[in-house]
């Protein structure tokens, strides 16, 4: 004989039967989806994600807001520096907010900010390499 299940537990739906599924039935799934990550993976992988992106991004958009003013006047290069300033911080703040992305959004932080320290620490051995 058997013993009847326990309280809340309801049968997984037979992928063969026809008809909608009863409410509240569990569906088996065995891939890792992005809530099921946890916060410390997120951040890894935000990180890892980071370390060369975000250096790149911020390379682009300063080569990009470059060649956009050209040789205009000075009030269309300082807007549109304005403009991919406020872009860039409206990006990361709604990385920030929105919960899904947040750790990733850290993460990337995190990995840029190694990448332009480290980078800041060979310019400072460069310039005293020449100046000896």
């Amino acid at each position: 004989m058997s013993q009847p299940p326990p309280p809340g537990w309801t049968r997984p739906p037979d992928p063969e039967a026809d008809g909608p599924q009863p409410p509240g039935s569990v569906v088996p799934t065995t891939a890792a989806t992005p809530s099921s990550l946890s916060r410390k993976a997120r951040f890894w992988i935000g990180f890892a994600v980071g370390v060369p992106l975000v250096p790149a991004l911020l390379v682009g958009l300063l080569v990009a807001v470059a060649a956009l003013s050209g040789s205009g006047s000075g009030s269309t290069s300082t807007v549109l520096s304005v403009v991919a300033g406020v872009l860039v911080v409206a990006v990361v703040v709604a990385g920030l907010v929105v919960r899904a992305t947040r750790w990733l959004t850290l993460g990337a932080l995190a990995g840029g900010a190694l990448v332009v320290i480290v980078l800041g620490g060979a310019c400072v051995a460069i310039l005293r390499g020449l100046n000896a």
